[in-house]
């Protein structure tokens, strides 16, 4: 350190939570002792530093997480997209956000034509209330509830059709459909 010109040093350890991140080095060309309004300076920007580095971690985490979310939901739309079975998700209100080809095609409209469409367009009134309140269940209990339904296509065929209900969670575990 003499022969760098050194002549005063403080070393102040970066921390955060009891965890030791790092430290802080400072290196002066000349002896001298620290004031205590020095001690306080430092011990500061010591603790600007130290929640800079885990706010930054933080962002990293978050980042982290968003892209395995992003994958999860990838790989859930996928399956249901690709799945052979009529595969359909709606909201609370009833209404459809997503719908596979198979739908698609047990239905005779687009995918596009289906989006946003409430049950009511395929299933009589009777079975609204009924697809409503097995949907109830499913959020309220969290159960799966199986019924039978006669949805209508686009040319106005009724088609028995078996129906599976699950609960469908965000990702704080909250029910947002089925």
């Amino acid at each position: 350190f003499l022969e760098e010109g050194i002549r005063a040093m403080a070393m102040v350890p970066l921390a955060s939570h009891g965890r030791v991140l790092g430290q802080l080095c400072l290196l002066f060309d000349s002896s001298r002792p620290f004031s205590d309004e020095e001690r306080r300076l430092l011990e500061s920007i010591v603790g600007h530093i130290a929640f800079a580095i885990e706010r930054t971690r933080a962002d990293e985490e978050i980042r982290q997480l968003n892209v395995r979310l992003e994958e999860r939901s990838r790989a859930a739309e996928n399956l249901i997209k690709y799945a052979p079975d009529p595969v359909f998700v709606v909201n609370l209100e009833g209404k459809l956000l997503q719908a596979n080809d198979a739908v698609s095609q047990l239905l005779g409209l687009r995918p596009d034509e289906l989006v946003e469409q409430s049950l009511s367009r395929f299933l009589s009134a009777e079975e609204v209330q009924e697809f409503t309140m097995a949907l109830r269940q499913v959020v309220e209990r969290g159960v799966t509830r199986n019924a039978k339904l006669h949805p209508r296509n686009a040319s106005g065929e009724v088609i028995p059709t078996p129906l599976n209900a699950s609960a469908l969670r965000d990702s704080g575990g909250r029910v947002v459909g089925a």
